[in-house]
């Protein structure tokens, strides 16, 4: 899976393009209570604990994700590590039970705004497919997203890309599915811009992200 070493996601507005439910549904950031879980629970600012925990403890984190909605809300915060004890048994048991055999590759712990900490398990299938498993902690799934070769590519797929940007250049493509869920997400770059692009199996737009370079400055002990 392609990825940058930290990226804002950017909402770009237009007509017809309207949030799915591939991303978590915007709310305002609320005060955690005692009664709330902190893994549930939406950070009143800055990181959630566990994503700052992880970015401190890993060995290596390959990036970071922000996410926000058309009012500038973060939605979705991410990392990409390495630490397996930072991601429950059950999910790992999920993704062995998905595609057996399979070889894990990296680690993505997720926070979504109104859904809490999730975990994605990249896998690289026994028949060499790169395949990621989003579970929450209980080992409940989400989906499966799957990356796909560019000659598989379907055609609906690469005319709505080519139709929304004629000088664009496909990076990747993925399938994600779980239940209720059925889209297709593309990264494209053009004029010097990526762009992460949802869209429906026939092709229709559903979303569009900008990606942003950022840098994130996380605090330890002095040496």
């Amino acid at each position: 899976m392609r990825r940058l070493s930290i990226a804002l996601l950017l909402p770009i507005l237009s007509a017809g393009c309207a949030t799915t439910s591939e991303t978590a549904t915007p709310v305002a950031p609320q005060a955690t209570s005692p009664s709330m879980s902190p893994d549930v629970a939406a950070p009143s600012g800055g990181l959630h604990e566990t994503v700052a925990r992880i970015a401190v403890t890993a060995t290596t984190v390959e990036e970071f994700e922000f996410r926000l909605d058309d009012q500038g809300v973060l939605i979705k915060q991410a990392i990409y590590h390495d630490d397996a004890s930072a991601v429950s048994e059950a999910v790992k048991a999920k993704a062995m039970e998905l595609y057996p055999g399979a070889t894990i590759v990296a680690y993505e712990t997720e926070f979504y705004a109104d859904a809490g900490i999730v975990h994605e398990i990249e896998v690289k299938t026994a028949d060499g497919q790169e395949c990621e498993v989003s579970a929450t902690p209980d080992g409940t799934l989400r989906y499966q997203e799957c990356e796909l070769e560019m000659a598989n590519v379907p055609a609906q797929i690469s005319a709505a890309v080519k139709s929304a940007y004629p000088d664009g250049k496909l990076l990747e493509v993925e399938t994600k599915k779980g239940p209720g869920l059925d889209l297709v997400t593309a990264e494209v770059e053009s004029g010097g811009v990526e762009y992460y692009v949802t869209m429906n199996p026939d092709g229709t737009i559903e979303a569009v992200h900008k990606r942003v370079e950022a840098l994130v400055e996380i605090p330890v002990a002095t040496p």
